[in-house]
């Protein structure tokens, strides 16, 4: 994997603000890791949200809770506003979550006159996906109304000895705790979505589409948060 950059020993040099995936440090540079491969197929990796609160059963509101695979959740968000009609502020969930992965999430449908097994059934007959609950709230799900992720990861063809190697690297953990780095997803394919966030921060020129330019200057907030 060649060498590592310690974190205790980074520096916050301007030039260095927009710090690319492939540059994060590992944070057990001195322990061995044990390769493989993740993501072969979807069920490989598993990832639940954990919500921040329960939905009380009462409001113009509609929670679904479902789990897809192969979409993303601004794909997912589309085909729910086609289903039931609505715009694109009549549709919440608390974050984005992987494509390539067997995800559990809920949504928020502002659909106040709705019986909500008819919701249901509605989502099952148009989309491949499973929902594992319908109930109404008061309030819309918006962006952090989470309390995290929960995930269950396959690491295919590890090497020989990656389980004592895999229990020395979680006893570091923790004992000193983790870094709370973003990674490759926030930075997009090809690595660059800080710099032109950056650039649209700083010239105001970048993409029309109001949510593509609010994830850039996410992805340079991100980069800031890393260094």
């Amino acid at each position: 994997m060649g060498d590592h950059v310690d974190p205790h020993q980074m520096t916050t040099d301007q030039s260095d603000i927009v710090m690319r995936p492939q540059e994060l440090p590992y944070f057990t540079p001195r322990l061995r890791g044990i390769r493989g491969e993740i993501k072969a197929e979807p069920r490989h990796f598993i990832v639940e949200e954990i919500p921040l609160y329960e939905a009380s059963g009462e409001g113009q509101h509609v929670y679904v809770r479902l789990t897809r695979e192969g979409w993303t959740t601004r794909a997912l968000t589309r085909e729910l506003r086609r289903i039931f009609d609505l715009r694109d502020v009549d549709v919440g969930f608390a974050g984005r979550k992987d494509k390539r992965a067997r995800t559990t999430q809920t949504f928020s449908l502002d659909l106040p006159n709705v019986d909500e097994e008819d919701v249901a059934q509605r989502i099952e007959g148009n989309l491949p996906v499973e929902v594992e609950w319908v109930r109404r709230h008061r309030n819309k799900i918006r962006a952090g109304h989470l309390l995290g992720n929960r995930f269950r990861i396959v690491v295919l063809d590890p090497q020989d000895g990656a389980l004592g190697k895999a229990r020395a690297i979680a006893e570091a953990v923790q004992e000193h705790g983790l870094p709370n780095f973003f990674g490759s997803q926030r930075f997009g394919t090809y690595g660059d979505n800080a710099e032109r966030g950056q650039e649209i921060l700083l010239t105001g020129r970048g993409p029309r589409k109001r949510w593509l330019r609010r994830l850039l200057l996410r992805a340079y907030q991100s980069a800031l948060f890393n260094t």
